[in-house]
């Protein structure tokens, strides 16, 4: 868990035994102190056997006793997810449409999309803390803290609860909305990337009143990353080790039709 960042393919499920067995987990991911099951959802991709996601989940972490733990929802596009997510099934089995198992589950849900906005948002995922430390950086000396009551919101801005929505978290700012109607408040203000603003926040919550959205500066996501908000290219150079060596690695080996190698 010293790692800010890391991701554990389940590829190896071919190798040796398969605790996995059937589930759709994709990967695990360790982001900013709490573990992800990573699925990837696009429409028409089929039920899932919750109760053995939840499980699975569970058993392949149980090392990492005080982590936090939650899902990403990976797609093509935020659109497309949220395609799959409206679905609903009228039968109740064990295997259950994405849109249902996104409804009930009690661990937090976040969207991705597999761009460059779904790159710069696990940027800001992997730092510790980051809600609090991007919406300080967004709001700067108009920040107030919020009510210690209401966790949906991340801070106060203009007498608006504010929710900083760049995890994609939209329960959470589904959330947040709810208890702001509870007191009365007919809208909230949210930021996020302008990726995601453009395909999600401002038709489902901006042009629908529920929320004011406001697009994050490039200066307000470095101040927490510590690195340009743009997707990461490898150089394309020789690997070189902390020592300064360079890593030869052969070509590989084919076999012949003897058996042996050639």
């Amino acid at each position: 868990m010293a790692s800010p960042s890391l991701f554990l393919s389940a590829v190896s499920r071919s190798r040796g035994s398969n605790p996995w067995g059937s589930t759709r987990i994709a990967a695990i991911a360790n982001l900013g102190n709490t573990l992800y099951a990573v699925h990837y959802v696009c429409p028409g991709i089929g039920k899932i056997a919750l109760t053995d996601e939840l499980t699975a989940f569970t058993n392949q972490t149980a090392r990492f006793r005080n982590a936090r733990r939650a899902f990403i929802f990976a797609g093509e596009s935020y659109t497309d997810i949220l395609t799959e997510l409206e679905q609903t099934s009228k039968l109740h089995t064990k295997l259950i449409l994405y849109g249902d198992a996104y409804r009930c589950l009690q661990l937090p849900v976040h969207l991705l999309s597999c761009d460059d906005t779904g790159a710069v948002q696990l940027q800001i995922m992997s730092a510790p803390d980051y809600r609090k430390k991007l919406t300080q950086a967004a709001l700067k000396n108009q920040y107030q803290p919020p009510p210690k009551d209401v966790p949906a919101w991340d801070a106060l801005f203009q007498g608006l609860p504010f929710v900083m929505a760049a995890d994609m978290d939209l329960r959470r700012v589904d959330a947040a909305i709810r208890a702001a109607h509870e007191q009365e408040i007919n809208q909230i203000a949210v930021a996020a990337l302008r990726g995601q603003a453009e395909t999600v926040l401002f038709p489902r919550y901006r042009d629908t009143g529920l929320a004011r959205v406001f697009v994050l500066t490039d200066e307000a996501i470095s101040e927490v990353t510590d690195r340009p908000p743009v997707p990461y290219t490898p150089p394309r150079t020789q690997f070189i080790t902390p020592k300064g060596d360079v890593v030869d690695a052969p070509p590989f080996q084919s076999r012949g039709k003897a058996g042996g190698s050639r």
